[in-house]
């Protein structure tokens, strides 16, 4: 019986395909009699369309539907049986009683199955599932975005005036800062209230010191990369002052003569 909800008939008849399997599941249990194959025969395309699909995936109440269907039954299963031969359009098909009951088809079912498997009518070619189909569910698409992510290259550029940069700069340590120690408050209560502090309005002389401090680090590394490696590696080694020169001289560039971190 179909519902009372208003439903589509590909609906019913996947509908009608739960059914199948359920029905076949049910006889094989009771039969004491094994049973080898079970063909099932369903005169819908757009069943044979979704029961072979295997990538597409469909709303629930089609993926449902399907599930039970796949669980009970291989896709390989199911064939195509025309509006001739199927006895289940006797009864669309507004035939009188008598030419019914003549009929018979619809109690004895269609002589195709009286035949050979061999000589049954060739499985059609069934088409292929395509995405704007109505039963498809549309698949979620992530779109990205790159970008440049330096945010102290993109301040040098945008600020003409050095006492403006620094300015920026220490602003953005101290909202660094802040952040992080609201990160350690939620992860542990044992953050000193002190630490965190009110922070003041007005830069200190201190907190702009850092922070030129910071952009002539960035622009040592960006510009002297080559020559920062080779100076890290002498230092890793513990070499002298007298090799670290040496290698620098021969670098090209005299870092150890610039000292904003303390270090280069």
């Amino acid at each position: 019986m179909a519902p009372i909800k208003e439903i589509s008939i590909q609906r019913l008849e996947l509908s009608a395909g739960v059914i199948s399997v359920q029905l076949s599941r049910m006889i094989r249990t009771e039969l004491d009699l094994p049973l080898n194959k079970v063909t099932y025969w369903t005169d819908s395309l757009s069943v044979l369309k979704w029961i072979s699909n295997e990538k597409k995936k469909f709303h629930t109440c089609e993926s449902n539907h399907l599930t039970i269907i796949h669980d009970s039954s291989k896709p390989s299963e199911w064939r195509y049986v025309n509006r001739q031969n199927n006895p289940a359009d006797d009864g669309s098909n507004g035939l009188k009683v008598d030419v019914l009951i003549q009929h018979n088809g619809w109690l004895r079912g269609p002589k195709l199955l009286l035949k050979e498997e061999e000589n049954w009518p060739k499985m059609i070619e069934v088409p292929c599932l395509v995405d704007n189909e109505p039963s498809v569910r549309k698949a979620n698409q992530v779109y990205t975005t790159s970008g440049n992510s330096d945010v102290m290259e993109r301040l040098i550029v945008y600020h003409s005036l050095w006492w403006k940069l620094k300015k920026a700069i220490s602003w953005l340590l101290q909202f660094k800062q802040l952040l992080k120690y609201k990160s350690l408050l939620q992860k542990s209560r044992s953050v000193n209230a002190f630490e965190v502090g009110e922070k003041s309005p007005v830069l200190r002389a201190q907190e702009l010191l850092r922070a030129e401090c910071e952009i002539l680090c960035y622009v040592q590394a960006k510009e002297f990369s080559e020559a920062l490696a080779g100076y890290s590696s002498l230092s890793a080694e513990k070499g002298c002052k007298r090799s670290m020169r040496r290698v620098m001289k021969k670098l090209g560039t005299l870092l150890n003569k610039l000292n904003p971190a303390g270090g280069l």
